[in-house]
């Protein structure tokens, strides 16, 4: 594997401020408009980030017309929206559950990115990229649910 290059480590880390931010917030803000607020952001980023990274998987399986590289990039971002997000709005998940949820989403993911780094579809430093920033996220995620 070679190095990640800095742009891309900078602004991966850049993307992960969201989620270690709201994980913050909630555990120093206390229980009320506040704090459900800044879970509502946390959870509709990680949303965003979920489909952004399935644009990505996309993009990756247009690389080499992988058709089943295509039909998975799907998955993490309807994961992000009918599993941990749809239920917590219509209360049937708490929004802590709803947070834990969307964690593993993310350790998904990263099957779906290790499958593009096999299949030779990504750039060397991608795994190391994604290892650490999955990492990030899902601690803030996990910090945030439990807060």
């Amino acid at each position: 594997m070679s190095a990640i290059p800095r742009p891309a480590l900078y602004l991966g880390l850049g993307g992960v401020l969201p989620f270690a931010a709201g994980a913050l917030g909630l555990q120093v803000l206390d229980a009320g408009q506040a704090s459900d607020l800044v879970g509502a952001v946390l959870r509709l980023y990680a949303v965003a980030i979920l489909a952004f990274m399935s644009g990505c998987i996309w993009a990756f399986a247009a690389k080499q017309g992988d058709v089943t590289g295509y039909a998975l990039s799907t998955l993490p971002a309807l994961y992000g929206v009918f599993v941990p997000f749809t239920p917590v709005f219509l209360e049937w998940l708490t929004p802590d559950e709803g947070l834990l949820l969307l964690a593993v989403g993310f350790i998904l993911l990263l099957s779906l990115d290790r499958r593009a780094a096999q299949m030779g579809q990504t750039p060397d430093w991608w795994m190391s990229l994604r290892l650490l920033l999955t990492t990030l996220v899902v601690v803030s995620l996990f910090t945030a649910a439990v807060a």
